[in-house]
């Protein structure tokens, strides 16, 4: 169901799930209204933090946390009860002050300073040349993007020109760890490739140090960059300058038309989670 699976991405699970997306409107009745203008529900409102809400959670309040986060018995306390962890799927309850009043899914509840979580998340499906962006399981926009020269390959290693076969797509669950508002490709969200996933099976192939693939899941835990500077290659994005084709260019990128990159602008902070799937 698609809820179940929105927990399983806040939860940061490695295995891709199938997605169901029957409860969302159509992709272009997601992206346009009845008139074919966007619809009057502004992107931005969904990531704004919002106020009080029923005591009772349902599954609209469950959100991750994009960076790890202080607990506190009350909005008062000086000293935390714990750390909780990045990607951590988490209920809002409301907001008091300058803290957000949470449920943990054990049923504890606690406040977190400010507003560190999202709802909304990426899925990207190379074989449908797409990219959605969801608030929980809803879908609300879908874009067409282009990709790397070989779509339908997961990466493996660096590409180059005289190895094009290589600037490839990657496949799995991305964090986006960098917001490039000067990209050459106009805007950019830097993804988190190489992740652990793709260090492991590169040091079993001998294609990278135990440095390095130590290093790559360091970065991996802690949500920050990954070094992008071995075999495997990097700098993987989604950016500006696509055409809107679903045409094949791209050295590893995902890039959608320079308008579309403004609206994800507005919604996609450091911490988000990507999905790009086959």
């Amino acid at each position: 169901m698609p809820r179940l699976l929105f927990f399983a991405v806040c939860a940061a699970a490695l295995a891709l799930p199938v997605f169901n997306v029957a409860r969302a409107q159509s992709p272009a009745d997601a992206l346009h209204g009845p008139s074919g203008a966007f619809a009057d529900t502004s992107l931005v409102a969904l990531f704004e933090p919002p106020h009080d809400t029923t005591d009772r959670p349902t599954v609209d309040d469950l959100y991750y946390l994009l960076r790890d986060a202080r607990l506190f018995g009350s909005a008062d306390d000086s000293r935390p009860m714990e750390t909780l962890r990045r990607r951590m799927p988490i209920y809002r309850l409301g907001m008091r002050g300058g803290y957000t009043h949470v449920r943990l899914d054990d049923g504890r509840e606690g406040y977190v300073e400010g507003f560190p979580m999202a709802n909304v998340w990426v899925r990207v499906s190379k074989r449908e040349s797409r990219l959605d962006l969801f608030r929980g399981a809803d879908l609300i926009r879908s874009y067409r993007a282009d990709f790397g020269y070989n779509p339908l390959s997961d990466k493996e290693q660096r590409g180059s020109t005289s190895d094009p076969d290589h600037w490839r797509t990657p496949e799995g669950t991305f964090t986006i760890v960098k917001r490039n508002p000067n990209s050459q490709y106009y805007r950019a969200f830097v993804l988190s490739y190489p992740t652990a996933d793709h260090a492991r099976r590169a040091f079993e192939t001998g294609l990278i140090s135990r440095r390095e693939r130590d290093a790559i899941e360091q970065a991996d835990r802690d949500g920050t960059m990954p070094p992008m500077n071995t075999a495997l290659g990097g700098m993987i994005e989604i950016h500006g300058r696509g055409s809107g084709q679903g045409l094949n260019w791209t050295q590893g990128c995902v890039a959608l038309r320079d308008e579309h990159m403004d609206e994800l602008w507005n919604v996609l902070p450091e911490g988000v989670s990507v999905v790009i799937e086959q």
